[in-house]
Order: C-alpha cells, then structure tokens, then sequence
C-alpha cells in the first residue's frame, strides 16, 4: 500500500480535535503513527536498549528523514521549501523524546507505535507548525543545574535531559551524584546509558571526583532517594 503524506494524516486529526492551521481540509484516513512505525529502518533503532546518545541520534535522524519526505511530497501544505528541514527536525525531536521518556519505553513493554498517541502526535505538529523548534543532534541551550537545584524541582524536569554539575561515586551497578564532596544531598544514578568511554572516565576518578553530567531524571523513584539516567559526561 503506498504510504499517504504524514503530514496531511496529522493535520486531519489536528482539525478534528478543534484546531485550525488554516488550511485546506484533506479526506485522508490513515492512522498517523503506520507512516513512522512502519518505517523498518527506524524500528532497528528504537529496538536497542540501553538508548544512548549514540542510538538517539540515528533514530532521530531516521525521524527526520521521514518527516522531511512526506512534508516534502504533500500537496496539501503551502509551506515554504527552506522551512521544511527545521520543521522535520522539530518533528522528529519532539516525537523522539516524548516517545524515549516514556517509562515502558525503557522495560519494552508496549511497542513504539503504542506509545505515541496520534494526539500527541497531532500537538506535536502543532506546535511545530507555529515555530516552536526542538534541535534534534544537540539539546538545548540550557544553564548548568547543581544537585542542590535538580532535588528541589525534580519533578518538573521528569523525562528532561539537563546538566548537572556536582560530586560523583562511581558505581557500575549505580554511582551516588551529591552536591558537593561531604554533603549528603545526592541522587542516585543509574548508569545504563553511558558509553564505555564515559564509564571508564568515571571509574578512574578514584573514590569521588567533580563532574558535569547530562542526566534525564526518572519517576522511578525510591522511597529514599531521587533517581536519575546519566547520559553523557559535559566536556
């Protein structure tokens, strides 16, 4: 079956929900996530775990090619050639890290395709469309947290990656990230996302060291501690 513009499939559902973009009303019918999930080669990489910087991008990439082409290949939208590419990659980035914060995400518990909604999907386009951008190969620019700052507002930052300077003891099952050297405010981290070179770095800072990390705080909380996904070490 030949795949329907992407594009066109999300604008459907955007109108039917109440939303206008001011555009022409299309009669497509498929549902939005079979344009993406299908897509074998992306499936290749939301299938590994754990999900690393490494693996992030590729599916992002993947992403964007996708939406790049049906954005390209609609006929139902007027929008202009050189702002498609930034519109691709707000797609694909906002797709991709609502998708990977999702807790059954990490366990496999459901497939990728049953995760994200076609609402969400929808509001994605949406807030794509009015120019809200999300960088799909680098994050964000954002200041650099202390472990202090990250436990007060922890739960406003659930499935955000942020930085986060502070004191690391390195674990390979799991390292404890305090505030500073002697202070008992920390975070339990866990450390499946790193690469091998990040870990090797961090077992060789002895009994603690001072580090800059990218994590992604979880709702899989402890009783007793905050937990989070450490993902890359800040050069």
């Amino acid at each position: 079956m030949k795949k329907l513009s992407l594009i066109s499939t999300l604008l459907i559902i955007i109108m039917s929900a109440g939303f206008s973009f001011n555009t022409q009303a299309i009669e497509l019918k498929q549902d939005a996530t079979n344009s993406i999930f299908s897509d074998a080669e992306l499936n290749k990489f939301l299938s590994k775990r754990p999900f690393d910087d490494v693996v992030s991008r590729q599916a992002a990439q993947r992403l964007k090619d996708i939406f790049a082409n049906d954005l390209k290949n609609s006929k139902s939208q007027n929008i202009p050639s050189e702002k498609l590419p930034k519109l691709a990659e707000c797609l694909a980035g906002m797709t991709l890290m609502q998708l990977i914060s999702t807790p059954a995400f990490d366990k496999k518990l459901a497939k990728p395709e049953e995760l994200m909604s076609d609402y969400t999907l929808s509001m994605n386009t949406m807030i794509c469309m009015k120019g809200q951008s999300i960088a799909v190969n680098e994050s964000p620019t954002i200041s650099t947290l202390s472990v202090n700052d990250l436990l007060l507002d922890f739960t406003s930052y659930y499935g955000k990656e942020v930085v986060v300077k502070g004191y690391i003891v390195y674990n390979d099952v799991g390292s404890y990230f305090f505030h500073t050297k002697g202070n008992a405010n920390a975070i339990f981290l866990n450390n499946d996302r790193l690469s091998r070179d990040s870990k090797k770095y961090l077992m060789g800072c002895g009994g603690g060291c001072e580090v800059t990390l990218k994590v992604r705080p979880s709702e899989e909380d402890s009783v007793l501690m905050k937990t989070a996904y450490a993902l890359s070490i800040v050069k």
